[in-house]
């Protein structure tokens, strides 16, 4: 309410959204074979959109961008098109064994909010699975808060958990580690601590590949991101999506 009032003084205002009320509407959201498929109407349009990418959320996101098309007046044929093929780096990123028992997804989640709706969509959107292992961290000198709150979402929604290295600065990342293994055993999950990140998630592959369950591992807080701050300074370090497809 609060932003739409505020909204009102730039004159014209379209919303997006699954609401009925939207001048966007997103309806009969469904996924299969990989991909998500929703439909848009609008006073211009009723038409079937196909994204390649899993999540409500990517979903949320795709109605996002067809609104600023909307308003720029991008036909709707090219808007299909495009989306079709979007496939971002780091977000609900997937990569599969080639028996499909282990299915590993990369995203940039690293707040509450994003936590528990990739959690979400994995529960929604992967059921033939049975078993959740997730490797994060968090960062050094800010945003404490979440290393409580990722720390008890993580083990609520897992089945084993890997805490490792995201941007300690000058934090030591042993420190940081230790606190959020505190709340992710809180909720009764085992968890350990590898500060090392790539070697964090080999574990995560190692532990899945022991198992005959069918599992998805999640690697979650820097997608695509290819440095981390260390101390002072930044390093250049392996994208999430390249720890993971080389494990």
């Amino acid at each position: 309410d609060r932003v739409l009032k505020a909204a009102r003084k730039a004159g014209r205002i379209v919303t997006f959204g699954c609401d009925s009320r939207a001048d966007i509407r997103c309806t009969d959201i469904a996924v299969g074979q990989g991909r998500t498929v929703f439909r848009v109407e609008c006073d211009r349009f009723c038409e079937e959109f196909s994204l390649e990418m899993r999540g409500k959320f990517n979903v949320e996101n795709a109605v996002a961008a067809i609104a600023a098309g909307y308003v720029l007046g991008v036909p709707v044929q090219y808007m299909k098109k495009a989306l079709a093929s979007t496939c971002v780096p780091g977000r609900m990123e997937n990569f599969s064994s080639p028996d499909k028992r282990i299915c590993g997804i990369v995203d940039f989640a690293h707040n509450r909010l994003s936590f528990e709706k990739l959690f979400d969509a994995v529960f929604q959107e992967y059921r033939s699975y049975t078993r959740i292992i997730t490797v994060f961290g968090c960062p050094g000198g800010k945003a404490l808060n979440r290393r409580r709150e990722l720390g008890i979402i993580a083990g609520l929604f897992s089945d084993y958990v890997y805490v490792t290295s995201d941007d300690p600065g000058v934090e030591c990342q042993e420190t940081i580690a230790r606190e959020v293994c505190s709340y992710v055993e809180m909720t009764g999950c085992p968890c350990s601590r590898i500060d090392e990140r790539g070697d964090a998630v080999r574990q995560a592959v190692a532990m899945a590949c022991a198992q005959k369950e069918k599992t998805v591992i999640l690697v979650l807080g820097r997608g695509s991101e290819k440095y981390q701050k260390i101390g002072e300074h930044l390093y250049r370090y392996p994208t999430d999506s390249e720890l993971l497809s080389d494990a």
